[in-house]
């Protein structure tokens, strides 16, 4: 987490609660954890994730808005059809067939996830049409310089019908996927900031 501390440390205050699941597929919980989701991308790590939204919407909070990066984007992506006050998505793909076809360094990556084959991507999830989205605020964040979840045509043209309401955000920088740079963690700091500020006065 201490990569990202740049920028989502705000969130962090007296008037919200920050949940960080360590969902199916993360590391640092063995390697059963780590292969549950060996093959099949967004299968039960996004189930575990909606069971999370659900929990959270019985707590009864003012808002639950869900906010991810790269993989975690991905699967925020695939949740546009819950009932979320806010979503946030940065450096997302859509697709693991787009991820396929476009990282020729990703391909290692995901031949050791066991998703070299066409057959295996199709069990992975896919996000939900836009016409599909429940999420009442959706922001995403996107970069012309990332080599590891390329902005593609495909991914572009998604988020564009899924930012389709008032207060929406689609931004496409030049950051570094990994935000590692200061700069680059402040400048989507910012951007997603202003995003809590304006609905949900964070």
């Amino acid at each position: 987490m201490d990569r990202y501390t740049a920028a989502f440390s705000w969130m962090c205050s007296s008037r919200t609660s920050v949940w960080v699941p360590q969902l199916s597929g993360s590391s640092g919980l063995g390697a059963e954890h780590r292969s549950r989701i060996y093959g099949a991308w967004g299968s039960q790590d996004l189930r575990e994730l909606h069971a999370l939204i659900a929990l959270a919407k019985a707590r009864k909070f003012a808002a639950v808005i869900l906010v991810g990066h790269s993989y975690g984007a991905y699967l925020a992506l695939l949740s546009a059809n819950r009932k979320l006050d806010g979503l946030v998505a940065i450096a997302p793909f859509s697709t693991v067939d787009d991820l396929w076809q476009n990282v020729a360094s990703s391909k290692v990556l995901l031949t050791e996830w066991g998703l070299d084959h066409a057959y295996c991507r199709q069990n992975c999830g896919r996000p939900p049409a836009a016409r599909e989205r429940l999420a009442r605020h959706v922001c995403v964040v996107g970069s012309r310089q990332d080599h590891v979840t390329p902005w593609t045509e495909e991914l572009s043209d998604y988020a564009s019908e899924l930012c389709c309401s008032s207060g929406d955000i689609l931004e496409v920088l030049d950051f570094d996927h990994s935000l590692v740079r200061c700069e680059d963690a402040a400048m989507v700091g910012r951007i997603v900031r202003g995003f809590f500020s304006e609905h949900f006065g964070v």
